[in-house]
């Protein structure tokens, strides 16, 4: 049996029998349309990344003031386990993007004078104890 020859496609970017690469047809100008020019980007950040930031802390505003049996998406889930795991952490982000979105001066934000720092690594500490006891428990 004789082998098919093979050509390289340049689309799919893998070898192929020759019979089944397509070549690309000439292309025919197409009269374009007058369109609105695009805004210049800005300094700024970028729309997506705007958005992601916000998404973020409403998933963290709902973990802060909702119990977990409300958690539904994926952000709630993982702002959870975040805030489990390392509530300082969580804590000083979530003020964080509260101050960047203006935000802070609206709501009430957790002070981290000394005594708030030594809360937060109380409670830390109390999680880490009882990840340890369900672990000894088997749980």
């Amino acid at each position: 049996m004789a082998k098919p020859k093979m050509e390289f496609d340049e689309e799919t970017k893998r070898w192929r029998p020759a019979s089944e690469v397509v070549v690309a047809q000439e292309a025919v100008p197409v009269e374009e349309s007058p369109e609105e020019p695009e805004p210049e980007p800005s300094n700024s950040s970028t729309p997506s990344a705007v958005n992601y930031l916000d998404t973020l802390l409403a998933d963290m505003r709902w973990v802060y003031t909702n119990p977990k049996r409300k958690d539904r998406t994926e952000g709630q889930k993982a702002a959870r386990a975040w805030k489990e795991k390392d509530i300082r952490g969580f804590m000083t982000q979530m003020s964080g993007l509260e101050k960047s979105r203006g935000e802070g001066d609206k709501q009430e934000t957790i002070q981290t004078d000394e005594g708030t720092i030594r809360v937060l690594d109380l409670i830390q500490e109390l999680f880490d104890r009882w990840e340890v006891e369900k672990k000894r428990l088997g749980g």
